[in-house]
């Protein structure tokens, strides 16, 4: 005799409504290299799809990426900032600016993106102002992608896959403390490039620490849009000018 918990068991199967394709192999896309590599396997590709979907995009697919890249930018942000802090516990606020720019900046997340092929993922209308190696919508892609990841799968496998599949085989961390940048440099190029008007206010300190003699108080167009702090006033401006490039992405585009 069939016990009667099997007997349940088979009859709830027997009735159940199981969709036609339901044993099918999903069948490849465009986007399946990629999700080999990152190692998911996601339900709803649309939301992939419209990771690699820049605003120039005119076809069968409405969804942009600019919401799942602001999501990602985030996302990226939380990461490096967490790993940075476990990699340097002795690190100050200033450093661990500085360092997160040299990780998370555009030229870098381009080329990240380029060595992901991602340009070759990439629904664009662009024509020839595309440069498949050298191009914002690179990075943003791959910060929409992360947005993407984020939504489908959460915080603790999203990290796991920036660290392990973005981050660690294009990022030398241990490199990362002797990595030489000049930030006011770079910020003075793309304000004068804007054509904008700015300058540095630069000044002791009324009460200084150890590392925080001087204070630096960037201007831009009459607005303050960056501070920073350093043993000393090119040390303080170069800090300002590194947290205003990472913080204030907004002026140069």
């Amino acid at each position: 005799m069939v016990d009667i918990t099997l007997q349940l068991f088979l009859g709830s199967i027997l009735n159940m409504k199981i969709p036609f394709n339901f044993f099918r192999k999903k069948k490849p896309t465009f986007l399946s290299p990629l999700y080999k590599y990152l190692g998911i396997s996601p339900r709803d590709e649309r939301l992939y799809i419209q990771a690699f979907t820049h605003a120039s995009y005119e076809g069968d697919f409405t969804d942009k990426n600019e919401r799942l890249e602001f999501l990602g930018d985030a996302v990226l942000g939380l990461v490096v900032s967490e790993i940075l802090i476990k990699k340097y516990p002795l690190a100050t606020e200033g450093w661990l600016t500085k360092a997160k720019s040299r990780v998370v900046n555009r030229e870098k997340l381009n080329k990240i993106a380029a060595e992901l092929n991602i340009a070759t993922l990439l629904r664009h209308k662009m024509g020839k102002q595309f440069k498949e190696q050298d191009h914002d919508a690179l990075g943003n892609a791959l910060e929409a992608l992360i947005g993407a990841i984020f939504k489908n799968y959460g915080y603790k496998k999203t990290y796991a896959i920036i660290v392990e599949k973005i981050l660690n085989p294009y990022i030398n961390w241990n490199e990362l403390e002797n990595e030489p940048r000049d930030f006011k440099s770079k910020l003075i190029e793309l304000l004068q490039a804007k054509k904008m008007h700015f300058f540095f206010q630069t000044q002791p300190l009324a009460e200084q620490e150890e590392d925080r003699k001087f204070e630096s108080i960037l201007w831009v167009e009459q607005a303050v849009v960056g501070k920073g702090y350093g043993r000393s006033k090119k040390q303080a401006e170069q800090e300002a000018s590194s947290q205003t490039l990472s913080e204030r992405k907004d002026l140069f585009l």
